[in-house]
């Protein structure tokens, strides 16, 4: 009877913790916000865009990246008088674009991928705070993300100065960390090896979380 009554406590316990429960409302808060700013972030960036509001060469090299990769040129820019573009970053995820830049050939389709890719990062956010326990934050703290002004600012800098390729570093460490925290480490290796090919900045970061898990298995 004793060990019949420590079952139903624990698993009366269990339902009533909200970090077993599912997502629920929240989640759908946290989706509906995040299409919010993304359609809101891409189309801003599309109008500027059209208004000719690019001033820096950048953007154009990297949209040039795609149309040479796809017209058998390399990966390469005449902006950057033909050279090979690893010569001067370990940058190539924007390349994972080309599929819909076949179907869309135009600049204004990394503006809005990166609308998207920044607006996924919310609800990152929020896995992340319900697996640490920490559920009933996880909603404030997935739209102060949405909210944090230097977030916009990288999000519409291609309108401002140029596209960033890093920019989708952001998304893909948060989800990394998604991974991390449920022990899911293939997952997370992938996540993290694609933040290191947005920008090799992103191998400090890396590092860091590699040699807190080497310090945290002894």
């Amino acid at each position: 009877l004793g060990e019949r009554a420590r079952s139903i406590s624990a698993s009366t316990t269990s339902s009533d913790d909200p970090t077993t429960r599912g997502p629920g409302r929240g989640l759908w808060i946290v989706l509906l916000a995040a299409g919010l700013y993304a359609g809101m972030m891409g189309t801003l960036g599309t109008l500027q865009y059209r208004a000719l509001h690019v001033p820096h060469g950048d953007s154009g090299m990297y949209e040039e990246h795609l149309w040479n990769v796809l017209a058998g040129k390399g990966f390469r820019s005449q902006i950057d008088d033909g050279r090979l573009f690893l010569g001067e970053h370990l940058q190539v995820f924007h390349l994972v674009l080309i599929p819909i830049y076949l179907l869309w050939p135009s600049l204004e389709i990394l503006q809005i991928t990166e609308s998207i890719a920044l607006a996924s990062g919310a609800v990152a956010i929020f896995f992340l705070a319900r697996g640490m326990g920490l559920a009933p934050i996880g909603v404030p703290l997935s739209i102060a993300y949405l909210l944090y002004f230097p977030l916009q600012y990288l999000n519409l800098e291609m309108s401002w100065k140029t596209f960033r390729p890093e920019a989708f570093g952001v998304p893909l460490l948060l989800w990394g960390l998604v991974c991390l925290e449920r022990r899911r480490y293939g997952s997370m290796s992938i996540f993290l090896l694609a933040a290191i090919s947005a920008k090799e900045d992103y191998g400090i970061t890396t590092a860091c979380i590699g040699f807190w898990l080497a310090g945290s298995a002894f």
